[in-house]
């Protein structure tokens, strides 16, 4: 008997074996991903993770033609099609589509230096449709297949007559002719989108040049709710993406560039809750009416949970903020625009928060949150709790070099990283494809400036240090306010002509401004002779501009550096070279050390005020370049 047992037992083994064997001849643990019947080619294999297929975003999203961005201090993923936008963090679980968070059962992780996402939930959340194959262990997807364009429902008469009627802006105050009905090759295009305000009314302008326009298509959209817009033979030609309103019945309006060839722009109106939409011309514009109430934040309160600081922020709707960091002391700063605030003050220190403040502006409530040096933190709408957590720090306190005693030290630097968040700035491209964007590498090479500055012991503020949008104003204003000796503004370049290239520092004033000793020409000098050091590449000299608004509205010197041409192939080369990148950071840092010196010799020996000489003459601008 004991002998029968053990035949049969080891027959099974053999069996068992047999089957293990051809399983692994086959290849049946290996994961397939079908894209419209076409195998996606992975170098780095799938896997399964909580019942969830895991795979590379980069090489799924590219495949289906869409953008991805990193953002390594947030360790977040950014994932871009031409009208939506996925947002996931590392290891968390919730997940932003188009700005409206929504939870995944596995978050995006990082395995082997490589950023693996959930293929259904992606997939899915684009328009596509997933199907697993069990037998083949086969990810099945399918492109969306076009559907009619959804019946709109009854809007009001196209004229809207507005209890009160706003006033023109000042800039834009004459009327847009009648041009008719667009032909489909001579496109209009919309050129800004701006909102104004009265006691109980939100105003949506949209200015255009070309025509007017005529026809649009809406349409009411739930879950979340949406008024959404799509203009006809239209281009946009704009730099922002979204605006920010802060009201009881509106958080967001957003628009792109929805459909090409033929061209056409979608404006879609984020909604708290529901309310009538009139649209139409009015003193010029097409406008979009709605009743509005401003939000009030009532309340901000603070606790510590686990090893993170919570903060809240109580208001009567959905806050959708624009935010950023400041440094010395390091803030983290909201601005709730069209936002009035009744809270009281609060005295809260946690792990990382230090301090809660806010401020009441006439266009907005600012709330600052002083904080540890570089903690990390994100947010998320909860309803109408707006919640700010703050976490560990991200990146190394940077200890000041306690043999920083010259008054070169004492100078207080911004620094600038140009464009960000919806702002992208010029897109590098390489055979058609994005390879990378503006706003990036700005922010790559400022951050490495901010290190070595302050590694050395410089007082240094930087109006970004992650991928936020900050308003141009508002750059010039965190300046100001912090009484600043100099600004540097990093940017990248592009023109029309793709042999284009080189390097190019842009100053406002030829003579010092009000209270100062040193002119922004002056620094331009100083600066472009180092960084040219850094890019290698041909001297286009100084450019005189007055019309920059982070150069002209600063208080201090101000220049604006123009690194390289993303629009040239070589200069775009180097860019995406680490080691250039370093190069020209480190450059751009002795430039401003160099400044600075200079600053306390000036000081020290002021200039003499320039007598006007009669029948002077102004130089030449360098040769013209494109922004």
């Amino acid at each position: 008997m004991r002998n029968l047992f053990r035949c049969v037992f080891i027959s099974f083994l053999l069996l068992l074996l047999g089957v293990t064997q051809t399983a692994m001849a086959n290849g049946s643990d290996e994961i397939k991903v079908y894209l419209n019947s076409k195998q996606v080619e992975f170098d780095a294999k799938p896997f399964i993770e909580n019942s969830r297929t895991m795979v590379p975003v980069r090489m799924v999203a590219e495949s289906m033609g869409y953008d991805v961005l990193w953002n390594p201090n947030s360790r977040m993923v950014t994932i871009l099609s031409t009208h939506q936008r996925i947002v996931l963090t590392i290891d968390k679980k919730m997940a932003q589509v188009d700005g409206i968070l929504e939870e995944m059962d596995t978050p995006a992780i990082i395995r082997e230096s490589r950023t693996y996402v959930p293929i259904r939930f992606i997939s899915e959340n684009f328009g596509y449709d997933v199907e697993w194959d069990n037998d083949t262990r086969s990810v099945l997807i399918t492109s969306p297949k076009p559907t009619p364009t959804p019946t709109p429902k009854p809007t009001p008469t196209p004229t809207p007559k507005p209890t009160v009627k706003p006033s023109a802006s000042p800039s834009f105050d004459e009327d847009i002719p009648n041009h008719g009905t667009m032909d489909e090759e001579d496109d209009l295009t919309i050129t800004k989108i701006f909102t104004e305000r009265t006691a109980n009314k939100l105003y949506l302008k949209i200015q255009a040049s070309g025509g007017k326009i005529e026809s649009p298509d809406t349409m009411e959209l739930e879950n979340p709710m949406r008024f959404v817009i799509d203009i006809p033979d239209a281009k946009l030609d704009m730099s922002t993406r979204e605006i920010n309103v802060g009201s009881e019945y509106i958080s967001k309006v957003r628009f792109s560039q929805y459909t090409q060839e033929p061209n056409s722009v979608r404006i879609v109106v984020d909604l708290n809750k529901e309310t009538e939409i009139d649209y139409g011309y009015v003193d010029g514009f097409f406008t979009l009416s709605m009743t509005d109430s401003p939000s009030e934040i009532k309340k901000v309160s603070a606790k510590q949970q686990g090893e993170d600081d919570v903060v809240t922020i109580s208001s009567n709707t959905v806050l959708a903020p624009e935010h950023f960091v400041l440094y010395n002391p390091y803030r983290i700063v909201f601005d709730f625009y069209n936002t009035k605030c009744s809270a009281d003050s609060t005295n809260f220190q946690g792990e990382y928060v230090d301090k809660i403040q806010f401020y009441e502006h006439p266009e907005k409530t600012r709330v600052t949150i002083t904080a540890s040096e570089n903690a990390s933190y994100e947010f998320k709408a909860d309803g109408t709790d707006f919640k700010i957590t703050v976490s560990e720090p991200l990146l190394p306190q940077v200890t000041p070099n306690p043999s920083a005693s010259g008054e070169q030290y004492q100078k207080v630097i911004v620094l600038d990283a140009g464009h960000g968040g919806t702002e992208p700035g010029t897109l590098g491209m390489i055979d058609g494809e994005v390879v990378v964007k503006e706003k990036d590498l700005n922010l790559k090479i400022s951050n490495k400036v901010l290190k070595i500055l302050r590694e050395k012991g410089y007082n240094v503020i930087a109006t970004r240090t992650t991928d936020t949008y900050v308003g141009l104003t508002t750059r010039a204003d965190i300046a100001n306010s912090a009484n600043a000796d100099l600004f540097v503004s990093i940017h990248n370049n592009s023109f029309t002509d793709p042999a284009a290239k080189g390097t190019l520092t842009m100053y406002a004033y030829d003579d010092p401004k009000e209270g100062n000793n040193i002119s922004g020409k002056t620094i331009a000098q100083i600066m472009q002779k180092e960084l040219i050091k850094g890019t290698e590449s041909q001297n286009r000299g100084l450019l005189k501009n007055p019309q920059i608004v982070v150069i002209r509205k600063t208080e201090m010197p101000a220049i604006l550096l123009e690194c390289l041409f993303m629009s040239n192939p070589d200069d775009l080369q180097e860019l995406l070279n680490d080691e250039r990148i370093d190069k020209i950071a480190e450059n751009i840092a002795v430039g401003i050390e160099n400044i600075c010196i200079k600053m306390v010799e000036v000081d020290k020996n002021p200039p003499p005020s320039p007598t006007p000489t009669a029948g002077a003459t102004v130089s030449p601008s360098p040769t013209p370049t494109g922004n």
